[in-house]
């Protein structure tokens, strides 16, 4: 528990206020920190450092919370019509990243102090949906998880390992994990789907992995396959423009975090969960 500041507690005594939600969203190489406004606001982060909080629209549903055995939970949902947090989902692993929401309040006088907010909730994120406008992420309380810090990793079901990357790569490389290579647009190819018969791998061999066009309308564009099949795979969201026939793109693999997928790239050796953590406990 935590005392409200002087300022905090005078504005909850008004009967009315204007109350700012901001987020704190801790990535490996970074903190993101983003406002539920109109414009940018200067408070300060979890560790009392002054900060620039990024107007961003963004909401959430209610917090769950119980005093029984429920794990306390909040979706929150984030505009992505800029496409930024695509970028950063591409970038970065979310899952299992630390998410801090606090309220502060415009009326107060003054300046602001450090201590001038109320925490809403402490977790990590669980999991992550992305569409071309809104993305979506569901957050749980770190209360409602094996909080045991092996040496390098949650005790949790799923990898915390970025796919290809330092932990990941203990068993193969990245090359060979990527398997990255370079294909060719085909005719009838569409905004969400691109076809190349040079596409033979196996069903689903690039599903959770990640193309990128390196020629005509759509060069610099990222996206994540959600379906390969024999020539032909399906992005996670439409591209901006369709694809011209002879484009350049680049796709390599990916990885759902499971142990069934990373036994299918034979990487299990560097597989970072605990798998044998069972789905449901049954009390007697």
């Amino acid at each position: 528990m935590r005392d409200t500041s002087v300022d905090v507690s005078g504005i909850l005594d008004n009967e009315s206020n204007k109350p700012l939600e901001i987020y704190d969203v801790y990535l490996d190489s970074a903190t993101l920190h983003f406002v539920a406004n109109t414009q940018n606001v200067n408070f300060y982060d979890p560790d009392g450092e002054a900060q620039e909080y990024i107007a961003l629209g963004i909401s959430r549903g209610n917090i769950e919370t119980s005093v029984d055995t429920k794990v306390d939970s909040v979706a929150i949902r984030l505009d992505n019509v800029n496409l930024a947090m695509s970028s950063y989902v591409s970038a970065n692993e979310l899952r299992g990243r630390k998410v801090i929401i606090r309220k502060v309040f415009a009326d107060i006088s003054g300046t602001w102090d450090s201590d001038d907010d109320l925490y809403l909730f402490n977790g990590m994120i669980d999991q992550q949906s992305i569409g071309e406008s809104v993305m979506e992420i569901q957050c749980v309380s770190r209360a409602g998880t094996f909080e045991i810090e092996t040496p390098r990793r949650m005790y949790g079901l799923l990898c915390p390992w970025k796919f290809a990357s330092t932990g990941c790569t203990d068993g193969l490389s990245a090359n060979t994990l990527y398997a990255a290579i370079t294909g060719t647009v085909e005719a009838n190819s569409t905004i969400s789907e691109i076809k190349d018969s040079a596409r033979t791998e196996a069903e689903n061999y690039w599903n959770y992995g990640q193309v990128e066009f390196k020629t005509g309308d759509n060069t610099g564009a990222s996206r994540v396959v959600t379906d390969s099949e024999n020539g032909a795979f399906t992005l996670n969201y439409a591209l901006s423009n369709t694809p011209g026939v002879g484009d350049q793109y680049v796709i390599k693999r990916g990885c759902d975090k499971t142990i069934t997928w990373c036994s299918g790239l034979s990487n299990s050796a560097a597989f970072g969960g605990f798998f044998t953590i069972p789905f449901e406990m049954n009390r007697r």
